[in-house]
């Protein structure tokens, strides 16, 4: 059984994005295969000073693959920190063309 999560939230000052997280980390670490799509606002929490946190306690939490929407991250003011860190060999950049298939080969699609 697949879990695809769906983080469309900003991390400031919203609970949404931390409750995604706890419940990206309880699937997770109930032996799920885990895979987390961050679209729109979402994309903040993968850039900036805290992405590397971000990405390494999602390993941690046994996540298999991170997605993160190209188009949502280059109108970030800080795409180049994102695109020139050294990132883990699970994260790929997605066009809006590709969002659909990664929804639909999930079995469960979770949403915040």
């Amino acid at each position: 059984m697949s879990v695809l999560f769906i983080h469309r939230q900003a991390p400031y000052n919203n609970k949404l994005s931390e409750q995604a997280m706890v419940a990206i980390s309880g699937c997770a670490l109930f032996g799920q295969p885990v895979s987390v799509l961050f679209l729109n606002q979402g994309v903040q929490n993968v850039v900036g000073p805290h992405c590397n946190t971000v990405f390494n306690n999602l390993q941690l939490y046994g996540v298999e693959k991170i997605y993160i929407q190209k188009t949502a991250a280059s109108k970030l003011d800080q795409p180049k920190n994102l695109i020139t860190n050294k990132l883990p060999n699970c994260i790929r950049f997605i066009g809006d063309s590709q969002i659909s298939d990664v929804i639909n080969n999930a079995q469960h699609v979770i949403s915040f």
